[in-house]
């Protein structure tokens, strides 16, 4: 039955009352924003700001699916509630508080006596000390400080310099690592990771111990894969080679895990080069953030000096932090699961999180990853791991990782360390709260989010890889005052940063590669400058001081190829700001010289730069896409310069283009572009080219020869990217591999010095229109890929220039040939073999000097033959020079699979030397005389371009 009831009228005159609620959502707050900069001048109920706030934070993740965290997400009740009434206390008033202090003292000793730490066993004797800490950094830095005084305390009482501190570790280290170093002025020296070795070389490492050295850093468990580095190995080297250096145990992670997963493994202080480790209570010591734990030795390890007594809180006592006041909550949370785990508790939770981790790297192979984790408590319970070479699947890890997170887990997609950051990876780390069942459903939908992205099309798949990649650089956005840092290891390789090709370089940088281009007989760099880089001013002020302080001469080029573009203004304010440089440039001596790559679209810009700079300048832009004649027509150039350097297709280079602009240019100056090879493979700027390099860098300096042309720059002095940089090759600056998302680092390994061998001698014959120049030492350049065409996966590399003259090729395989190629400066004829693998072949020379003394050119076919290259130049049976190279192979794991379309450059000289005096050359191709007795030789610095 369904009862009716009747409304009732309301009485007359009856007023309703005001509305006035305390109900959260009826007040006034709840339709207001949130303070976000200024306090509110009248308060807020309690009730009302716990809600709202709490609503807020609601909107951060489930930390049970952050997977990407080492910290604790999980306590019990009982220990959250002793925590919570411990917040009040200040740990450091042990006055007020000395049951709390106690308790810590307990802690110490239960954690020391898990890492073996030495106890006073006579009165010669000396116990081992310890102190909380905030977390693992503070505990790092205490024990830096402590090895660095240490050390400053020996070297003074020796009477030596002790102004020079460094610290040996891995490149995987954690940034706290980093921080410490920086913060107190010791070096770093860095142990690099390889592409099969994620942690640290004790060999490598113990090499690098020198007399200024505080001591080796080693990971009980690396950040990166969570493997254990050999602390025993590097103990026993130092041993055995008597160097007196300590070690510091980074255990953050694996100081609670190792020792009730593998008891056995020798890492803390049973070592006796182990003098100081630190743990992290807030990882797998099951506390909430933030205590950590750092023990020495002795006191023996840590210097006196350090230690400050303070009496201003009603008693004496002793204190060495980085900070005074903090919380006691967390030292109570550990000593709570001190006590109520034991050691069987702990054991308990430590092996069933490495069952489980097992349990989910034989899932994931399954799947077809790659595991780069140390299973079997090898090392921490996690899975590292990536996905194997493919060059038919669109995804790649960050495109995983971003399916993953719309169902909520948070699992990171990055790259491995430097020197190994080529590398692309995800991390799954296991804490106590992550069971076997919830393993299961991670499994379930890894697998589901690896059919989505099967089913989807390339476009979806590259919008994918586009949100993930803004994600991961925008996720931890930089500080309006402090953006763009490069001075971290991170920073310098590019792991999130955008990357420009000489971000990194110092003056002594900047210093030792103009020694390096004035040794080959260079004039200028051509400094190509993109839009957008925060400290480009503090780069071109070094590089322009150097260049003044060795008479060498710089000069600007506006990269305006693609991202953000100039404006008028800013190119204004940069030619204004350096052009008048005593190093800058000035085209006969008159005008400074501002060059482009590209720009011709948009070329009114330059209007209103020539209009509003105070300097009047000689402007030779390369405006290639434009065409010859609309760009030769402008009014607002003095010259041109072509980017045309490679030839189209499978063919040699010729100098139809070069004409072409001579010819439109009509007396005014051309740029006559000089390359030698050219390959990129970096997906995320939409490269991935190849031309034909082979006889390039040879016949290419014929044709300047020949043409003569007023200006040649070399394409390009270090853009690694794109493989034509013939400059030395600077580990910081190989992170864009890293940023452009390459399937491997195609330069490492791979040096291009040799091509600089000969530079002085056809810049000579360049200068004096072949008529003045000179060389002391006979020798040979030799260069070739390492990996035959069909030996690998072509990475689906493509021509970067179909031919117009009917060329099909779809190939690097059909576009470059297997061939070595060698090329040597000679005083008279000479024969040449090449040894590949053992196997001699007789050289020939395709390309002679006329009257025998100049430069020679050959190549000899691979015709699949693997091994070590030898390439000899002998006359009447006497050797003059051999050059070894690298050797050949069909080996491609090192590159995952791909095949290496870099070239690699050897080059060898003789001991001997030849007559000195200068001679009029008897080249083939010697070039015409000119009017002016010396050119100007520049050459392209990919300085700060953003790709």
């Amino acid at each position: 039955m369904v009862h009716i009831s009747r409304v009732q009228k309301r009485p007359k005159g009856h007023a309703r009352e005001a509305e006035v609620t305390d109900y959260v959502y009826g007040t006034h707050f709840a339709a207001q924003d949130l303070p976000h900069h200024e306090m509110a001048e009248r308060e807020m109920p309690a009730a009302v700001a716990y809600r709202l706030i709490k609503d807020e934070l609601s909107l951060d993740g489930n930390p049970l699916l952050n997977l990407a965290s080492f910290v604790t997400t999980y306590m019990e009740d009982e220990a959250q509630n002793l925590m919570t009434d411990s917040m009040s206390k200040n740990f450091i008033d042990y006055e007020q508080y000395p049951q709390t202090a106690n308790i810590q003292n307990r802690c110490i000793n239960m954690i020391a006596d898990l890492l073996h730490a030495p106890t006073a066993e006579s009165p010669d004797d000396q116990d081992s000390i310890g102190t909380s800490t905030v977390g693992s950094s503070e505990g790092i830095m205490l024990a830096m400080l402590a090895m660095k005084k240490r050390w400053q305390n020996r070297r003074k009482a020796e009477g030596k310099d002790s102004t020079r501190p460094n610290i040996v570790m891995n490149s995987a280290v954690q940034v706290c690592w980093e921080k410490a170093a920086r913060y107190f002025d010791v070096e770093e020296k860095y142990v690099y990771c390889t592409e099969t070795r994620y942690v640290i070389d004790p060999e490598g490492a113990v090499n690098l111990v020198d007399e200024n050295t505080i001591g080796i850093c080693a990971i009980l468990g690396t950040t990166y894969t969570g493997q254990y580095e050999d602390v025993k190995a590097i103990n026993d080297l130092l041993i055995k080679k008597k160097i007196d250096c300590p070690i510091h145990v980074d255990a953050a992670s694996g100081g609670f895990v190792a020792p009730f997963v593998n008891p056995s493994l020798e890492w803390d202080f049973r070592l006796p080069k182990v003098v100081s480790i630190n743990v992290s209570g807030h990882k797998y010591g099951l506390v909430y953030p933030g205590v950590g734990w750092v023990f020495w030795r002795s006191a023996e390890y840590l210097p006196k000096e350090l230690i400050f007594n303070v009496n201003y809180l009603g008693t004496e006592q002793a204190t060495f932090t980085l900070n005074f006041s903090k919380g006691a909550s967390n030292i109570i949370g550990q000593y709570y699961q001190l006590i109520r785990l034991g050691r069987h508790g702990y054991r308990s939770v430590m092996q069933n999180l490495t069952r489980t981790a097992d349990h989910l790297a034989t899932e994931l192979q399954k799947l077809n990853f790659i595991i780069m984790s140390d299973g079997a408590g090898g090392g921490l319970p996690l899975v590292a791991y990536r996905l194997p070479p493919d060059e038919n699947r669109l995804w790649d890890e960050y495109a995983l990782a971003h399916v993953l997170r719309q169902r909520g887990w948070v699992i990171p997609a990055y790259t491995m360390a430097p020197h190994s950051n080529q590398l692309k990876m995800m991390r799954i780390v296991l804490r106590e709260d992550f069971s076997m069942d919830r393993c299961n459903v991670l499994v379930e939908d890894m697998k589901m989010a690896m059919k989505t992205l099967e089913e989807m099309d390339r476009a979806m798949i590259e919008q994918y890889i586009r949100h993930s990649s803004r994600q991961s650089q925008s996720g931890k956005p930089d500080h309006p005052v402090y953006p763009g840092e490069k001075h971290s290891l991170q920073g310098k390789t590019g792991k999130t940063h955008a990357v420009a090709n000489a971000i990194n370089f110092t003056q002594e940088t900047w210093t030792n590669d103009i020694f390096a281009a004035q040794a080959a007989h260079i004039d200028a760099f051509a400094l190509n400058l993109g839009y957008g880089l925060h400290n480009y001013e503090l780069i071109l002020n070094d590089a322009f001081t150097v260049a003044h302080r060795h008479n060498f001469k710089m000069f600007l080029s506006f990269d305006l190829g693609q991202g953000s573009q100039w404006p008028a203004d800013e190119i204004v304010h940069v030619i204004d700001n350096y052009a008048t440089g005593s190093a800058y440039y000035k085209h006969h001596d008159d005008k400074p010289l501002v060059s482009t790559f590209e720009g011709g679209q948009s070329a009114d810009v330059w209007k209103d730069v020539r209009h509003n700079a105070q300097s009047e300048f000689f402007f030779i832009p390369d405006w290639s896409s434009l065409g010859i004649k609309a760009a030769s027509s402008s009014p607002l150039i003095d010259g041109l310069m072509s980017w045309h350097a490679w030839p189209a297709g499978a063919h040699d280079m010729n100098t139809t283009l070069d004409e072409e602009y001579i010819a439109a240019l009509d007396g005014r100056p051309y740029i006559m572009p000089v390359s030698p090879w050219f390959y990129t493979n970096l997906p995320v700027f939409d490269k991935n080219w190849a031309w034909r390099g082979d006889d390039l860098w040879f016949d290419r300096w014929q044709q300047v020869l020949e043409l003569a042309p007023e200006y040649v720059e070399i394409i390009t002095w270090n853009d690694y990217g794109e493989s034509h940089y013939i400059g030395p090759m600077h580990e910081d600056d190989l992170g864009i591999f890293a940023v452009g998302d390459a399937p491997f680092n195609y330069a490492e390994g791979m040096p291009h010095d040799g091509w600089r061998a000969f530079l002085p001698y056809v810049i000579d014959l360049y200068k004096s229109g072949g008529k003045n120049a000179s060389f002391d030492k006979e020798g040979v350049v030799s260069w070739y890929r390492l990996n035959p065409g069909s030996a690998c996966m072509s990475g689906k590399t493509t021509p970067g220039q179909l031919s117009v003259e009917g060329t099909n090729t779809t190939s690097p395989r059909t576009l470059m040939q297997d061939r070595i190629f060698y090329s040597a400066l000679l005083e008279s004829a000479a024969d040449v073999t090449v040894s590949i693998g053992g196997a001699s072949k007789t050289g020939s020379w395709v390309d002679t000097p006329s009257g025998q003394k100049g430069l020679y050119h050959g190549s000899v076919p691979i015709d699949g033959m693997t091994g070590e290259v030898v390439v000899t130049l002998s006359r009447a049976g006497e050797q003059i020079a051999q050059m070894k190279g690298e050797a050949i192979t069909t080996d491609c794991r090192k590159n995952h699979g791909y095949n290496n379309w870099n070239a690699w450059v050897g080059s060898a000289m003789s001991e001997k030397n030849v007559a000195s005096e200068k001679t009029s050359s008897n080249d083939k191709k010697s070039g015409s005389q000119r009017s002016r007795p010396a050119m100007t030789l520049l050459l392209g610095l990919v300085l700060l371009a953003l790709v």
